[in-house]
């Protein structure tokens, strides 16, 4: 399993990370930037999931330390909207280490930006 991280967009000053997971696949885990960068500040997580038509999906997100992502042995929670079936966004709030996105059955294609 391979560890990515947000890139960050010197234009605008965020950080975004976009891919398409195959189905019945679970995305490589997405390192947060103030895990990147030890930026103290809390700010929200927006993530777009798209499933493709007649499939699901859904996002997990992890307070484990990065080396226990890294290590493949964090403790994944899903967020609070469950599987999706259509596209949808939600704003993450919350104390984060690393994102992932779990696509049930169909190619989900999904979208973070801090």
């Amino acid at each position: 399993m391979a560890v990515s991280t947000m890139v960050h967009d010197s234009t605008d000053g965020r950080y975004r990370h976009e891919e398409t997971v195959a189905d019945a696949s679970t995305s490589d885990p997405v390192l947060m930037p103030s895990v990147q960068h030890h930026d103290p500040y809390m700010k929200p997580v927006v993530v777009y999931v798209s499933p493709a038509g007649g499939g699901s999906a859904k996002i997990e997100q992890t307070i484990s330390s990065p080396a226990d992502v890294a290590a493949g042995s964090a403790v994944w929670s899903p967020w609070a909207l469950g599987e999706v079936s259509v596209p949808t966004s939600h704003a993450l709030w919350a104390p984060m280490t690393a994102l992932r996105c779990v696509s049930v059955n169909g190619a989900t294609f999904w979208s973070a930006l801090r």
